[in-house]
Parts: C-alpha cells; structure tokens; sequence
C-alpha cells in the first residue's frame, strides 16, 4: 500500500475517533467539513505548481533534477486522474501517466496517445514510471510518482527545458477492473490542456 505521508483531514479524523472515543462524532465531522473544503496539501516542497483546471479541480507540482522529473497531481475526484505531455496540446503524440487510488492502494501506469485523433490512451509497453505514493480523501485523488527526463522508449517523450503542453483529465470513478478501459474515458467535459 502506498499512502502519502502528508498532513490528511483523514488522519485527523481517525487521530480523534482513537482518542476520544464515541464523543468525537460530531467534531470529526466537523473537522473533515473544514478541511474537506480545500485541496490537500502537497507531501513536500516542489520548486514548480500550476492550477491546470480553471475551476481548481486538477493541480500540479513538480520538481526536477539533472536525470528524473517528480510529479504530484491533487485531482477533485474519486476516480483516477491523468496529465501528459504533447507536442500540439492533444492525445495525439502525448506521453501521458494515469492513475488512481482504489481499496487503500495507488496505481500509476505509463501511456501514450495514438496517432489519429483523441482515442482511448494504450499502456506503453514498458512501464517505465516510478509510484512515490498516493491517497484518496475526502473527494481528493493524490498520486506522487516520477519518470526519467529522457525517454525511455519509442512510445515516451523527453522532457526538456521548453515549453511543454500538459493535457490533463480525470474519471468521476476508479477503473472497475485493474486498469482502464474504453468505458473509463474521460468525454470531453473533463479534460483539457495548458501551457506549463
């Protein structure tokens, strides 16, 4: 199981119910109300972050060094959540990671988009994106991981000291199974891409 060692209304929450018992129904309540209402805290400092939905639903932090790059996405959603770079700012040629949060363990898969139209993104063949950790609280998605700068293989892209396009998008609900499939995708409601 992987679960982000960061401050958590959850915790909280859980922190209380041990220690006071039965009294604390209401103020549990209470507490996750308050903090409920705003995003989670990122786990550590990252040198980089962008609200990348106008309506504050996806936020992105980052940071990088000389080989690797480190992601953490905060998706308003309880179902898994998905940001890409793309040469043109669509799923065509995008190199995208995808995951979520499901039964108290995170998934992190690596994907690319195909190379006719905004199409349900395959896995890459070789998985090359590491999981740091991840969470899902109180209608928040957290998913930490990090990839090599360079591509790994023909279906990733690099990252370089450009200008990327990052395209985003997230499901209202967790793969059914354990991965996504064509009925997971995202409609163009709650999708959308930004220059980062």
């Amino acid at each position: 199981m992987y679960l982000l060692d960061s401050f958590s209304p959850c915790k909280v929450t859980v922190a209380l119910q041990k220690k006071l018992g039965s009294n604390v129904s209401f103020n549990s309540w209470l507490v996750s109300f308050v903090f409920a209402q705003s995003q989670p805290e990122p786990s550590e400092t990252f040198t980089h972050n962008a609200q990348l939905e106008p309506n504050g639903k996806i936020h992105l932090y980052w940071k990088f060094n000389q080989t690797h790059i480190t992601f953490e996405v905060h998706g308003n959603t309880t179902g898994w959540v998905g940001i890409g770079i793309s040469p043109g700012g669509s799923m065509m040629g995008a190199d995208m990671n995808v995951g979520w949060a499901k039964n108290g363990e995170a998934t992190i898969t690596d994907r690319h988009g195909v190379t006719t139209g905004n199409a349900y993104p395959p896995l890459d063949t070789e998985q090359n994106v590491e999981l740091l950790g991840g969470s899902e609280c109180d209608g928040w998605t957290v998913l930490k991981f990090r990839r090599q700068l360079a591509a790994c293989d023909l279906q990733d892209l690099e990252f370089t000291t450009y200008t990327m396009r990052v395209i985003y998008a997230w499901g209202l609900d967790d793969p059914t199974g354990d991965d996504l499939s064509r009925s997971d995708y995202h409609t163009p409601v709650r999708r959308d891409s930004t220059d980062n």
